[in-house]
């Protein structure tokens, strides 16, 4: 006759029914693999998008800070009109007449031109000026023309890389500023002029592979900054 098993004795061995169910379960996560592999990697592109979409947009944002030109400002850092006459639209020219420092529209005794006249960057010039060799040297926008960095991602057991790259340039504007309805259209296509009162940012993000995966665009206009009123004493 058997002797019963004591209680808390370790059972020596498996039942055929406990082998069987462990071979199934398995070969079971044995077939899973592939699907959980393929799913982990077809996220990463989407992850990437995403995450590229919101670094453009930060760079992007970062880049609008920035004043229109650097030949805007003057030592008190007060951004002024620059002068585009017979370059883009006449409406945004001296008014009423070429000696006058204010334009159509403008605040009382503020956001002015010059006392000379002054030009923005032209076009072949677009890009850092001399002995502005690094990204806390830049003053302006079209200081990032050609500026780009790359960033790593970590997402899970992945390592995601993209750069991000800049570019700066003039497009033409076609608005009716005389008119009380206003329509700008807005193009990405660059100005075959010197300079115009617009200057479009467009920032790309590319993939470990040079491949686009997002391109953003925002764009500045030549409207110069007023100054807060105050006291002298």
């Amino acid at each position: 006759m058997a002797l019963p098993r004591k209680k808390g004795s370790v059972r020596g061995s498996f039942t055929l029914l406990e082998v069987l169910f462990s071979i199934v379960v398995v070969g079971i996560a044995i077939m899973a693999m592939p699907l959980i592999l393929r799913t982990s990697s077809s996220l990463t592109p989407e992850i990437l998008k995403i995450e590229a979409v919101n670094q453009v947009y930060i760079f992007n944002k970062n880049i609008d800070t920035y004043f229109w030109d650097h030949s805007s400002t003057d030592d008190q850092n007060i951004s002024f009109f620059l002068d585009t006459v017979g370059v883009d639209d006449d409406e945004f020219d001296r008014y009423p007449d070429p000696s006058s420092l204010y334009r159509r529209g403008r605040f009382n005794n503020e956001r002015r031109f010059f006392d000379v006249k002054t030009d923005p960057t032209d076009e072949s010039a677009l890009g850092p000026e001399s002995g502005e060799d690094s990204e806390d040297k830049y003053n302006d926008i079209d200081d990032f023309n050609g500026f780009g960095y790359t960033i790593s991602k970590s997402v899970g057991d992945y390592l995601i890389d993209m750069t991000l790259k800049a570019r700066v340039f003039y497009i033409d504007d076609s608005a009716d500023y005389t008119k009380e309805e206003i329509f700008l259209p807005i193009s990405s296509t660059k100005s075959s002029k010197r300079y115009t009162n617009i200057k479009m940012v467009e920032v790309s993000a590319y993939d470990e592979e040079g491949n686009l995966v997002v391109r953003m665009y925002s764009w500045a206009q030549n409207i110069g900054s007023y100054r807060a009123a105050r006291r002298d004493f």
